[in-house]
């Protein structure tokens, strides 16, 4: 898997510079962000109860999905695997404190895209 042999520190440190050069707070309107969730259903009049995330990671496809109000599709063919799945369900079912655990749970989670599909 890709995304794990690599690991960045993400977009933070370059925003973090862009914000002390310009003087301005950035506002995120990448995935997870409420902001871009709120767009999409606007832009393309869609419920957001009656839409689904499909993604491949949970803090960003899922997180995105979950806390916009949507159902969340989790697959496996991605970034996350069955491993951080099982390690994320005592986090949730303990309500551990820090991030909020449950907004990473899938609503369903597929081998791969083609269950999505398939039998329909």
């Amino acid at each position: 898997r890709k995304c794990k042999l690599w690991k960045s520190r993400g977009n933070g440190a370059l925003v973090s510079a862009v914000e002390a050069a310009s003087g301005r707070t950035a506002i995120n309107v990448g995935k997870p962000s409420s902001v871009l969730a709120n767009w999409i259903m606007e832009e393309y009049d869609l419920n957001a109860g009656e839409t689904m995330m499909v993604g491949d990671r949970l803090d960003t496809d899922v997180k995105f999905g979950n806390s916009g109000g949507m159902k969340s599709a989790l697959v496996l063919t991605g970034c996350t695997t069955l491993k951080e799945i099982e390690e994320l369900i005592p986090k949730v079912e303990n309500n551990d404190e820090g991030e909020r655990d449950e907004d990473m749970m899938p609503t369903i989670i597929f081998p791969h895209v083609g269950y999505m599909v398939m039998g329909g």
